[in-house]
């Protein structure tokens, strides 16, 4: 999270990660059912009454080389989706 507020730009001071947080998601390429034979790419959701709190992003999954990528959909989802996936400091 440190690194996401940094990168992102965002200030929050956030450190840790909430232990869970609940998405919408949708798989643009790849089986989710079965990770280990194909890198997936999936677009997530993250909904909020308040549409400044909503984002949307992009999640790659390789389990076969080890590899998670997060992927902005646009700037504009910055400090909500910090703001989702951060515990409170």
């Amino acid at each position: 999270m440190q690194a996401l507020d940094e990168i992102y730009g965002t200030k929050r001071g956030s450190k840790a990660m909430k232990p869970e947080l609940k998405l919408t998601a949708l798989a643009m390429d790849g089986d989710p059912q079965r990770p280990e034979k194909e890198p997936l790419e999936i677009k997530c959701f993250y909904e909020s009454d308040k549409q400044d709190e909503s984002a949307e992003f992009f999640t790659n999954i390789d389990l076969k080389a080890r590899r998670l990528e997060l992927n902005e959909k646009d700037e504009e989802y910055r400090a909500a989706m910090v703001k989702a996936f951060a515990a409170m400091p």
